[in-house]
């Protein structure tokens, strides 16, 4: 398609969105961060607020991809009766070259998305026997050697050469192994040996509990092809198809040794932090202090983080809040997140300390053990409010 033609049904398209006022920021994100050439990978902008969105200026992709088409998505939600809106605008693409891509930053709605990277692998020779047939599933489990209770993505892609009037997919049956669904399944197109192949991908987190080898089994899919010159269609007579993808091994290793009694965190990432802690370091006795200590780990679910908590404080009483819990997806990872608000209530002038606090946790991608800590605080306290001074004593005659 010509660039000033596919500009203009962009335009159209953006046309029938609903009138919005300003938008408030845009982001940019890829599907998926890792492609083989010729697949084709969707780059979503997302717009949040309201007015007619300019068109945004697609030839910086013209480079290194070449674009498919375009759709939209606009969301609408109401919260303590303010209106928001979410404008979604993804656009297809297909990498022109394999190697380490940057997708350009982009300009919409007065703002500049930040550029992505994405990796493009060589087309794969595997799979050359099966691409020859009309349905075939592959797998791959990443990374091919993990430790227990790392999280593990493992990725199913169904390859359909022609429409499919039904099907179904196993999904992965794994005794002493956490198995969740990652996202929405993700449906793009590529090529293999010259035949086009619509491709359906889902993904799963596996965290296993127990060292050893994890043996994923075969997963089956059955389903009915329907071919559209064939006048039986119409009658429901598809034809019926099967495909199963390999079984795929993952070495799993025990805790090490040497970890001690600490709770065992094999994560990406994992960070404390505080909030509520006075910048010039004052509070007044008998005046609340609101305190809220957060964890978060990626690779983890929340579950497994330990719970917050603050030890006696001399010269304070402490009460806990309930905790709010929750883990989101980030891409392929699991970030799960542990959140406590704490009311501090001095009990008399003078000094408080909040002590150090220390958590260690073993980074994946290092292979080491590491400690995340909030430092120790001393704060001021200074008399309550209307408290009357201590007169000064008197002095000898």
């Amino acid at each position: 398609m010509k660039p000033v033609r596919r500009l203009a049904m962009l335009f159209a398209l953006l046309l029938c969105l609903p009138c919005l006022g300003r938008a408030a920021g845009v982001r940019a994100a890829l599907d998926r961060d890792h492609v083989q050439l010729g697949e084709t990978v969707t780059l979503n902008l997302q717009v949040d607020g309201s007015g007619l969105l300019a068109v945004p200026d697609l030839t910086p992709l013209d480079r290194d991809f070449a674009v498919l088409g375009t759709s939209s998505n606009t969301s609408v939600s109401i919260v303590n009766g303010r209106r928001s809106a979410t404008v979604t605008i993804g656009i297809a693409l297909r990498p022109k070259r394999s190697g380490a891509l940057e997708v350009p930053a982009l300009d919409l709605a007065g703002s500049r998305t930040a550029p992505l990277r994405l990796a493009v692998a060589p087309a794969s020779p595997a799979g050359g026997a099966a691409a020859g047939r009309p349905v075939f599933l592959e797998a791959e489990a990443q990374p091919a050697r993990a430790s227990v209770g790392q999280q593990l993505v493992y990725t199913v892609r169904l390859y359909v050469a022609a429409s499919l009037a039904s099907g179904a997919l196993d999904d992965p049956q794994l005794p002493g192994t956490d198995v969740r669904r990652l996202g929405n399944d993700i449906d793009y197109d590529t090529e293999r040996e010259g035949r086009h192949y619509r491709v359906i991908e889902r993904r799963y987190a596996l965290i296993p509990q127990h060292p050893g080898t994890l043996r994923i089994p075969p997963l089956a899919f059955q389903g009915e092809l329907v071919d559209p010159g064939d006048p039986d269609t119409f009658f429901g007579m598809g034809s019926p198809v099967s495909a199963a993808t390999p079984e795929t091994s993952v070495a799993v290793q025990p805790i090490p040794p040497s970890w001690g009694k600490s709770a065992w965190l094999p994560a990406r990432a994992l960070a404390l932090m505080l909030e509520g802690v006075p910048a010039d370091g004052q509070v007044r006795a008998g005046q609340p202090l609101e305190l809220v200590m957060t964890e978060q780990a990626t690779g983890l679910a929340y579950e497994v983080l330990p719970a917050l908590s603050l030890p006696t404080l001399d010269g304070a009483t402490v009460y806990p809040d309930k905790p709010v819990t929750g883990t989101r997806l980030d891409g392929t990872w699991l970030v799960g997140r542990r959140q406590q608000a704490f009311t501090v209530v001095p009990d008399r002038p003078g000094r408080l300390s909040l002590p150090a606090i220390t958590l260690q946790w073993w980074n994946v991608q290092t292979g080491r053990a590491e400690t995340a800590s909030l430092p120790a605080r001393t704060l001021t306290v200074l008399p309550a409010a209307g408290a009357t001074p201590p007169a000064p004593a008197a002095s000898a005659s």
